[in-house]
């Protein structure tokens, strides 16, 4: 990940996450969207599932990658974080991630896309499509005090005529 330095430049940081998964930023937040299973300290998190983390603790903790150190891999992305003021020194535990989806036997996570304040999930659900909606409330000017609020699902029925 390219993080602004204090000078203005920017310098790689490395994101302890499993090597398949994909990470996308909304607002403060760090997503990642899990192809294998993920211990993280005391929790595994199921493939196929969404989780996001507040993404300044994530990427400065030292100990983000879980409880042995040997539950990931190292992959680089290439994201800029706003502000270049980064500061935390809190560790990254369990609590700090929300799970936005987790996969049954019957749900899976097709794809997802953000609006200015919304993430949208399509859900492909006992083989019929249906969106989950979720928005992110932060209160004005602090950063990282956001939380995730579910807004509802929709299920869609397609007709061909």
């Amino acid at each position: 990940m390219l993080l602004p330095g204090e000078d203005g430049v920017g310098y790689w940081h490395q994101v302890k996450v499993p090597a398949d998964a994909q990470m996308s930023v909304f607002a403060d937040q760090l997503l990642v969207q899990l192809r294998s299973d993920w211990v993280f300290g005391s929790e595994t998190f199921r493939q196929g599932s969404l989780l996001v983390v507040p993404l300044e603790k994530f990427v400065l903790d030292p100990e983000a990658s879980g409880e042995d150190g040997d539950c990931c891999c190292c992959m680089y992305a290439c994201m800029m974080v706003k502000n270049g003021s980064l500061s935390s020194s809190i560790p990254c535990t369990v609590s700090e991630f929300t799970v936005l989806f987790k996969p049954s036997k019957v749900a899976s996570l097709e794809t997802f896309t953000s609006t200015r304040n919304y993430l949208v999930l399509e859900i492909l659900d006992t083989v019929k499509s249906k969106y989950a909606f979720w928005r992110y409330v932060t209160e004005e000017g602090v950063e990282g005090a956001g939380r995730w609020v579910f807004c509802g699902e929709e299920a869609c029925e397609w007709q061909l005529q």
